[in-house]
């Protein structure tokens, strides 16, 4: 399943690639962007940037973008890809994925494709190929285009096996001959690392039909003396867009000891640790896990330096590691090549290196990085840090201890090696701020939600229970219980980290009763009531914001008002369909001047060929009954209809593929009826085309229909919502509400002004979309009447407060909580937005605010904000 980011990359391709068939590069860029495209000398194609932080899952994203790329683009069925890679590791990982018909990457192209021909550059000089009717995938390494390559002259030599591609034209059949026929798409994974600007400019000289790059640090400079150019970034993923999709394993826990064996002897411990956790994992989810400890070791400098085998011995014979447990990977020690450590049958738990774990090696159970040597410098921790980021099954876990990273440094300064871990990951592609949140926050306050496991017990030293019995974490494990502690297995410690609401704190108190042993009731009461004797404005921040969610009754049973339910009244018949199957020239327009061809009946099969300029008035249709007469009965024919009846099979796929949503509206009969009738109406009404040019122009063709299909969903919606809106069946249950918990995931994406509130519930407040909405958040944070407040991020669907509207979710800016107990949703509009806000957003806000006088809907506006704000506290 595709992450959000992903999808969003993706599609800005796709709109991308559309747009530029109409307008210039530039334009396009600049409308999707709102930035100036920077155009590379000498090349008139597009040569465009995905940001995507280390993690983040290139290579799937360049697999799914090989379709948009060769189908709407190019607007054909195959074409020959160049795929170059920054290391011979990572070419021999991507050809291993992309040429095993198991790997999700393969089984991603095999659904776009019927045929396709992965190789690397190697093999492509000791096989044919014809990307005429294959997907051809060459891989190699940018450093192959090099001037002083070994390989380069390979690609300039003559080639038998390129004759047959090459006759017709007067050139060396030589693979650079090949590529400058086809000009093909290259994708350029990590081009930076490269190294050399001349390796990117060998590859201009083919003129590709396009460049798309994909990397965590695009170049942001243009230096045309050198050939460098700055990346034109089409997109960009963030560091919390990663974290959110549970991509990546962070924060990132550090911890800096002066002590190199202390240090071995932590991440011994912590390890072991996960791996208990981890059998819960398994329990719950059926998800294996083993935890791995890499161990960096010194270089061999002297008689006190712990050197690999050093540590190796101290593994086995103090810690009583198996030796079957632990690898050696650095120089000529190469232990875990070819070993799959996923593997359930797999033993290793411990990987002790120097410099050998560079890009390329990829290990999601790494989890506890431990360094005894120095790891002060920038360069040492970039072979590192990334390799205990990827989240194993990129999924959230079930035990948040194994979302995390643990990273044990011998240091007496931990502020260098935060700095610098910090600097790793924007070399990475995290942001600056993403790096800070991330570590620095994990260590040294007590506000942020992430501060668990090894680190509780510093942290809220007032509020815990040192339980010395035994005790089970599963009985902490209730929904009441489990957001508001902490459970240190490691030294039996429960630490209380907030408190629900005042109406559920009754049954809070009897369910955490129940899961420890009497003797420590009196502790707990203790503790309880320091944390209920806090002033109300702390009282605020530690306990849950709770919001009703909006009910609505369905047929006798009240059930949550959510885009389901606005589905489930959607009714489209026949004769919808019928009225809607219809493209016009605007929704549907061809270029015949570039695709014409001449369709002919040759031995009872049909053929088809190109024609030129001169040739197409050929195809004229004459504006009489006669011909109208002979184009129905061609249209009608047996052979037609079995062409039409594919046509709109494979055009459906496609459409499903690219949006679920008309499934929930349409069943898969009125889908493929609709997409039949689009083109019998085509090929009856247009004069311009028949059924071959459609068939030469289904992407073109499935872009249309799904740009009306989705006119369609969006119009149902709205009436099924409407309608549903008018019958005013709303309501509220109280045991059906979102809450900000002190222990919730809120996960901001934050900028320079993210800690200047006193009284916002979380350390960090999620960026602003204006000036004004930043104004009108310091009023709020300056009320004295507010206790505490909440920035509520856009789109973040399940760890946000959001209300349905006909066209999606709608995120309101603000919750505010103030003393008088009234909890209020605030939106704030600027002017020229508020009529269709006022139209689509501000009705069901309406409506949620009138369910419960302790509950109220608000809208702000650059004229009325304050008085608003102050009508809650009269």
């Amino acid at each position: 399943m595709l992450k959000t980011y992903q999808k969003e990359a993706i599609e800005r391709l796709d709109t991308f690639c559309n747009n530029i068939t109409s307008k210039s590069i530039t334009q396009s860029f600049k409308d999707i962007t709102s930035n100036q495209y920077l155009e590379v000398d000498d090349f008139s194609n597009p040569y465009v940037c995905v940001r995507i932080p280390t993690g983040g899952g290139k290579t799937f994203i360049a697999s799914k973008s090989i379709r948009i790329l060769v189908n709407e683009y190019l607007q054909k069925d195959y074409h020959i890809v160049l795929w170059l890679a920054p290391s011979d590791k990572i070419v021999t990982q991507t050809l291993e994925a992309l040429k095993d018909k198991r790997h999700f990457y393969r089984k991603v192209l095999d659904k776009e494709f019927d045929n396709i021909n992965v190789m690397s550059i190697r093999e492509s000089y000791k096989q044919k190929f014809d990307p005429t009717n294959e997907l051809v995938i060459i891989i190699g390494t940018i450093q192959s285009f090099r001037t002083n390559s070994k390989d380069i002259r390979k690609f300039y030599e003559e080639n038998s096996n390129y004759y047959e591609m090459l006759k017709d034209r007067d050139v060396v059949p030589s693979l650079k001959s090949v590529m400058e026929h086809f000009k093909p798409i290259i994708i350029l994974d990590e081009a930076h690392k490269s190294g050399s600007a001349l390796s990117v400019e060998s590859l201009l000289q083919l003129d590709p039909s396009f460049i798309l790059e994909l990397t965590a640090t695009p170049t942001m400079k243009t230096q045309r003396a050198k050939k460098i150019y700055a990346s034109n970034i089409l997109y960009s993923v963030s560091a919390t867009a990663l974290k959110k999709e549970d991509m990546i394993k962070l924060p990132i826990l550090l911890k800096t000891l002066d002590d190199s064996m202390a240090i071995l002897k932590d991440g011994v411990e912590k390890r072991i640790d996960l791996e208990e956790i981890a059998k819960i994992e398994y329990l719950n989810t059926d998800k294996y896990i083993r935890p791995i400890n890499l161990i960096r070791a010194d270089e061999n400098r002297g008689d006190d330096s712990l050197t690999y085998d050093k540590i190796k011995t101290i593994l086995i014979e103090d810690f009583k590691i198996d030796e079957s447990h632990i690898a050696i990977q650095t120089g000529n020690k190469k232990e875990i090549d070819g070993i799959d450590l996923l593997s359930p049958k797999c033993e290793i738990r411990y990987i002790i290196t120097v410099d050998a774990l560079k890009e390329g090696w990829d290990c999601p159970f790494a989890y506890v990085l431990s360094v005894v040597s120095n790891m002060n410098s920038e360069t040492a921790i970039e072979q590192l840090i990334g390799r205990v980021l990827r989240m194993p099954y990129i999924e959230k876990k079930y035990k948040k201890e194994l979302g995390y990273s643990y990273v044990f440094v011998a240091s007496n300064s931990f502020e260098e090696v935060a700095e610098n871990i910090g600097q790793t990951l924007v070399n990475s592609g995290f942001e600056q701020m993403e790096a800070e949140i991330s570590i620095n926050n994990a260590v040294n306050t007590n506000e942020s939600v992430l501060n668990t496991g090894l680190w509780a017990d510093i942290l809220y030293k007032e509020s815990q229970i040192e339980i010395k019995e035994d005790i089970k974490i599963e009985d902490f494990s209730k929904k009441s219980i489990e957001p508001y502690i902490d459970i240190n297995t490691q030294t039996n410690k429960v630490s209380i980290i907030g408190l629900p609401t005042k109406s559920k704190r009754e049954q809070f108190k009897k369910d955490l009763k129940k899961a420890m042993p009497e003797t420590y009731h009196k502790e707990l009461d203790s503790i309880l009531e320091k944390m209920e004797d806090f002033s109300s404005d702390k009282d605020g921040i530690i306990s849950d914001i709770e919001l009703p969610k909006l009910m609505i009754e369905d047929d006798g049973e009240i059930r949550e008002f959510i885009e389901d339910v606005i589905f489930e009244y959607i009714e489209i018949d026949d004769k919808d369909l019928l009225k809607n199957a219809v493209l016009s020239e605007s929704e549907f327009n061809i270029d015949l001047n570039e695709h014409l061809g001449i369709i002919d009946i040759e031995n009872d099969k049909l053929r088809k060929r190109e024609v030129t300029a001169e040739q197409q008035s050929l195809f004229d249709i004459q504006e009489n009954e006669d011909v109208k007469k002979v184009l129905n009965e061609h249209i009608m024919n047996s052979e037609n209809k079995e062409a039409i009846a594919k046509l709109s099979v494979s055009i459906a796929k496609i459409v499903v593929d690219e949006n679920r949503d008309i499934l929930r509206v349409l069943e898969s009969r009125q889908l493929n009826t609709f997409i039949s009738l689009v083109i019998l109406n085509l090929l009856e009404k247009r004069k311009d085309i028949d059924i071959f040019i459609l068939k030469s122009k289904k992407y073109l063709l499935k872009r249309a229909i799904l740009n009306k299909l989705n006119k369609i969903v969006l119009e149902s919606k709205k009436l099924s919502f409407k309608n549903l809106f008018d019958s005013n069946r709303f309501s509220f249950d109280n045991n059906s509400c979102f809450v900000f918990s002190p222990s919730g995931t809120y996960n901001p994406n934050p900028d320079k002004r993210s800690e200047e509130f006193k009284k916002h519930k979380y350390p960090k407040v999620h960026k602003f979309d204006s000036q004004e909405e930043y104004d009108v958040a310091k009023y709020i944070d300056k009320m004295e009447n507010v206790i505490t407040w909440v920035r509520n991020i856009d789109r973040d669907y399940n760890n946000s407060f959001r209300l349905p509207t006909s066209t999606g979710n709608f995120y309101p800016d603000f919750i505010i909580h103030f003393d008088n107990g009234i909890t209020a949703v605030a939106e704030y509009k600027g002017t020229v937005y508020i009529p269709e806000y006022e139209k689509n957003k501000k009705p069901i806000g309406d409506a949620w605010g009138m369910q419960d006088e302790k509950y109220r809907f608000l809208s702000l506006y650059d004229d009325n904000f304050e008085d608003e704000l102050k009508k809650i506290i009269k």
